[in-house]
């Protein structure tokens, strides 16, 4: 089965779980944020080891295009011993003021209460940022412990360099729940893990739609932008995609750093759709005046439009698939 669908632009973006991170740029976060976070693939036992390996691999394979934080995840300060786990209790590596310290058997480099400048160090040399994990409030441990609270004041505009912070609302977060705290923090977390389960990538759709609808891609943040996080898009981690969703077309636009646009199609439906959008409704969703004529290619089938196209953009996307355009507009 077949349809043809023109459907209205809408702008709308896909980012990474990311904490406390160290950015160069005195405005926060004038882009969505992208990197790699530890927790999918490794839960709360990485080593300094592999977090190391793993940043190399950015630096190398996809600093190019835009990815630069490099997150530890929760429980960096758990020790890794026999009887340990995600929710056990005594694990945890405090100082005498019952904050946590990364645990120096998995993070050598932090011994002599270094904590993680060797690491924050070595990934800053890889052209990267660092990121940590924080749970708010007073561990359990910290309290059972009786230990003194030193007197701080978590004021991050007085930080000697800038700080990209990023909240954990909930998987459920609202628009209405968001304008509370987008203007506390550069990123807060609004879903659960996009896996490859078809049912994620649907809801991610309804989500985007809401947030994008209540003006809240890119409003104003913490020094700078705040931006809703659909939390980590992990790799590698493959189920069955015969799964059906919603019925639905879904359409993406956005422009580069050269002046190009980016153009996408969603097949959301269990049949295959041909998909268009009208040339001049390009500039609905851009900050141009008119667009009266585009060429380029479709990156994945390879697909150009060598002579200027005056009307639509389509093409016949398989179920549950994507198409992505390359285009340059005038």
């Amino acid at each position: 089965m077949k349809l043809s669908l023109s459907i209205p632009l809408s702008s709308f973006y896909c980012f990474f779980f990311l904490l406390v991170l160290s950015v160069s740029s005195e405005e926060r976060a004038r882009t969505p944020p992208r990197g790699w976070n530890s927790y999918d693939s490794y839960s709360w036992i990485i080593s300094e080891e592999e977090f190391l390996q793993n940043a190399e691999i950015l630096s190398q394979r996809l600093h190019a295009h835009g990815y630069e934080y490099v997150v530890v995840d929760y429980l960096w300060y758990r020790r890794k011993v026999p009887g340990a786990g995600a929710d056990s209790l005594g694990f945890d590596v405090i100082d005498k003021w019952g904050r946590m310290i990364p645990d120096p058997d998995r993070w050598p480099s932090s011994s002599g209460g270094k904590g993680f400048t060797e690491v924050a160090n070595k990934v800053h040399s890889m052209g990267l940022k660092f990121g940590i994990h924080v749970m708010r409030g007073i561990s359990t441990q910290a309290v059972n412990a009786n230990s003194p609270i030193l007197d701080t004041t978590t004021v991050l505009k007085e930080f000697d360099r800038p700080i990209l912070y990023s909240l954990s609302p909930g998987t459920s977060a609202t628009p209405d729940m968001a304008k509370a705290v987008s203007g506390l923090s550069n990123m807060y977390r609004i879903t659960g893990d996009d896996w490859d389960v078809w049912e994620h990538v649907v809801a991610h759709f309804d989500a985007t739609r809401d947030f994008a609808a209540a003006k809240m891609i890119g409003s104003s943040g913490l020094l700078g932008t705040s931006w809703p996080d659909l939390d980590m898009l992990p790799l590698g981690y493959l189920t069955d995609p015969a799964n059906d969703g919603a019925a639905g077309a879904r359409s993406w636009i956005a422009t580069g750093r050269s002046g190009e646009i980016f153009l996408a199609f969603f097949n959301l439906n269990s049949y295959d759709m041909k998909i268009s959008a009208l040339v001049s409704d390009l500039a609905k969703a851009l900050p141009i005046q008119t667009v009266s004529s585009c060429t380029g290619n479709e990156i994945w089938s390879g697909t150009k439009i060598d002579r200027p196209t005056l009307d639509s953009i389509s093409i016949l996307v398989e179920s549950h698939d994507c198409a992505l355009y390359v285009l340059n507009c005038r």
